[in-house]
């Protein structure tokens, strides 16, 4: 009896035990297929697959000489203020002229009225020409950053900090707009997505801590995870809750796409 008693309680820890466990494939927290705006041919790679790159660093150049010299052609147009600068001149210059005029006529009325008024109507077309010239002034500094910002397009840069995992054209080869050319993981941290019963969920609470481990070239690793997510509903199929464990990996001991159990 006693022995049947212990086989029960051996049996009920193990299977008590695997409940606390479950398994999931890790992935890399930032995994992104970078694609190119404009259509173009490559002038320069400054980066190859397997290299660490910055965010913002530019992993790529397309030729971009038609609209380097589009962009240096709009800075020339705002930079020119000739036309402004004289108008707003001439404007000074008749706003004076307009209020001796005035002043003349209220006081000894030796100018026509008539004269008076044409000054002011030449004023007045002056000043609107002015107000003109300066917003044409804003419309040509929109159009010099919208040729400055499409220049731009002509870079892929990296919008985080990660690894290069795959590069697809070369030096000299043509791609369109909307073609994936670069692929880019961020390591750092990984998480586990893993699929739980009800019961296991009862054992798992967001922000709660669990171990997870990992078996890589024969050595098995263990990191603190963390509970970040836990779906509200449940897989109408398979009764599943999902749930995502992150951990740190900026050693890069854990390769993602390997499977790791989540113990809790």
């Amino acid at each position: 009896m006693t022995r049947l008693v212990l086989l029960f309680i051996i049996f009920f820890n193990i299977a008590l035990s695997e409940d606390n466990i479950t398994t999931g494939i890790i992935k890399p927290i930032y995994e992104a297929k970078i694609s190119v705006s404009v259509d173009g041919v490559v002038s320069k790679v400054n980066f190859k697959e397997g290299d660490f790159v910055r965010k913002n660093n530019v992993i790529m150049k397309f030729d971009d000489k038609l609209q380097e010299l589009e962009t240096k052609r709009r800075k020339i147009i705002l930079d020119d203020v000739t036309k402004l600068n004289s108008s707003k001149e001439n404007l000074e210059i008749l706003e004076k002229a307009l209020e001796i005029k005035e002043e003349v006529y209220k006081k000894t009325k030796s100018i026509s009225l008539n004269e008076l008024n044409g000054l002011r109507m030449q004023y007045i077309g002056s000043k609107s020409e002015y107000e003109s010239l300066k917003t044409a002034k804003q419309k040509e500094e929109v159009e010099y950053l919208i040729a400055l910002n499409l220049l731009d397009y002509y870079k892929v840069k990296s919008p985080v900090d990660g690894i290069i995992t795959k590069i697809n054209p070369k030096l000299g080869e043509w791609v369109q707009a909307g073609d994936e050319i670069v692929h880019i993981v961020n390591t750092e941290i990984c998480y586990v997505e893993i699929d739980l019963e009800i019961q296991q969920l009862k054992k798992l609470k967001l922000d709660s801590s669990v171990v997870v481990e990992v078996s890589e070239n024969e050595k098995v690793i263990q990191k603190e995870g963390k509970v970040v997510f836990i779906s509200a509903v449940a897989d109408s199929s398979s009764g599943l809750i999902r749930a995502k464990i992150n951990f740190d990996n900026k050693t890069n001991k854990v390769t993602p796409g390997l499977h790791a159990k989540i113990i809790f």
